[in-house]
């Protein structure tokens, strides 16, 4: 029988047919205490089923009897038990068959030189002449209902579990919780992405890692189902210690594989030439641009992000916005005239004007001549683009005049009319919502990578403009 020891000699798992020692083993296993809370404790006893036990101080149970080989908050108490079955009981010969033995062989030559009729070569130990199923046969069968109520079992956790096999049927729930259209949509994006998915370390047949030397927890989630609940946090903005209970793993999981996969598609759609060719803007263009702005190829705009207040006084005078009274992070987009988001800026401190962020984000060298930019009057660029050859649409100033002429007011509709499909981009932007909170200094760091990932997947939409 397993029992404690003392530090000198390490401790031995008190699990009865264990002998895994903390100082023969160092460093295989670990050596967990009974736990003070005494319904659990009533759990491990339940399960060691040691007759007249009662643990002191000085006794452990190793990792061993831990589902996945440690004990955590979620698997904290022991279930596995192997050497108990490989340890079994020698039952003894009674020595009365001892005795008997050379008489039971006697008389078994005897009966085999007895003539035998055929319906007594018929029946055999498994009781076959009963039409009974065999020990073998039926053992099978049990095999075969347990195998069934396991499949079962799994496909009702599946439906009843949040998730994307929960959501999937249903195009609403994948637009709220996705932004995509429906699940084939969603399956598309994955499709694209899937490609690459070795970057992340996926084995899409058993999700294990490919690479000896990456090495940790194996994953609990499929890559699509990782995938849904990054989409889930961007849309919906759900907190992180809520997705943990619905997916039944620790919070710490569910920041890393949010992190990994934004990071993941961020390289991925920075691969994609999203800026459209000039034939591609003329054939896409829509009636409302063809007939009065037949030359644009790109209006643009800029919105601002909520952040919290930086500690360092220079990023918080960066990031003051006036306009927003508050500290923002703010980033340049820009649309073709179908509406598709054809140019992402990285973010820039709230304290930047429109001007500064245009010549830093390099959309400028972007531009080919007779290109026209349309953009909101902030957007006092003229002498920028007359190097590009590019000309610059935006409505007319006042310019001390008390008001616009007729002309000047008809054109200021006119701009407005076609300028209002960048702010419907930017709104899709938004539509994810985590863009919507005032984002923590602890996301700083990726801010920039959901803001620009965000944006492109807007683009898995049908066109803004028709």
């Amino acid at each position: 029988m397993a029992s404690g020891s003392g530090e000198a000699g390490g401790f031995t798992c008190c699990v009865p047919g264990c002998y895994n020692n903390s100082k023969k083993h160092k460093g295989k296993f670990s050596f967990y205490n009974f736990p003070g809370d005494q319904n659990l404790r009533r759990q491990w006893l339940h399960n060691i089923s040691r007759k007249d036990f009662r643990p002191t101080t000085g006794h452990r149970v190793c990792s061993a009897h831990f589902e996945g080989g440690s004990k955590t908050y979620q698997n904290n108490v022991p279930t596995v038990f192997p050497l108990q079955k490989s340890h079994p009981k020698v039952i003894k010969t009674p020595r009365r068959l001892l005795v008997r033995h050379k008489e039971e062989e006697i008389q078994e030559e005897t009966e085999e030189n007895k003539p035998t009729c055929p319906e007594e070569n018929q029946i055999d130990s498994t009781n076959h002449c009963n039409n009974e199923p065999s020990l073998e046969d039926q053992i099978i069968e049990l095999r075969q209902q347990i195998a069934a109520l396991e499949s079962r079992n799994s496909t009702l956790e599946c439906e009843l579990r949040f998730g994307l096999e929960k959501f999937k049927s249903s195009d609403d729930d994948m637009q709220y919780y996705t932004g995509m259209e429906n699940y084939a949509q969603f399956k598309a994006l994955y499709d694209f992405l899937d490609g690459g998915t070795e970057l992340l370390g996926f084995n899409n047949s058993n999700l294990q890692l490919d690479s000896l030397e990456k090495r940790g927890k194996k994953r609990t989630l499929l890559p699509i189902d990782e995938l849904f609940l990054t989409m889930a946090r961007l849309r919906v903005n759900i907190p992180e210690k809520v997705l943990s209970d619905w997916y039944k793993i620790s919070v710490s999981e569910v920041s890393r594989i949010f992190i990994t996969w934004v990071n993941f598609m961020f390289t991925r759609f920075m691969q994609l030439p999203i800026w459209a060719s000039k034939k591609t803007v003329e054939t896409t263009m829509p009636d409302c641009f063809k007939f009065d702005y037949p030359f644009t190829r790109v209006i643009l705009d800029c919105t601002e992000i909520f952040i919290e207040k930086p500690s360092c006084f220079r990023a918080q005078s960066a990031t003051y916005s006036s306009y927003k009274s508050h500290n923002t992070a703010k980033g340049l987009v820009g649309i073709s005239p179908q509406g598709a988001v054809t140019f992402v800026s990285d973010l820039f401190g709230g304290h930047a004007s429109d001007r500064q962020i245009v010549v830093s984000s390099g959309i400028l060298d972007l531009l080919e001549p007779g290109d026209s930019v349309m953009a909101d009057r902030g957007f006092e660029i003229q002498d920028l683009l007359v190097s590009k050859k590019a000309s610059l649409n935006i409505p007319p100033f006042m310019r001390c005049k008390d008001q616009l002429d007729p002309d000047e007011e008809d054109e200021t509709r006119q701009i407005a009319s076609v300028r209002i499909h960048v702010e419907r981009a930017i709104e899709r932007i938004k539509n994810f919502n985590i863009l919507r909170q005032i984002i923590p200094n602890t996301m700083a760091e990726d801010i920039n990578k959901i803001w620009k990932v965000c944006a492109i997947l807007t683009n898995f939409k049908g066109p803004l403009v028709l």
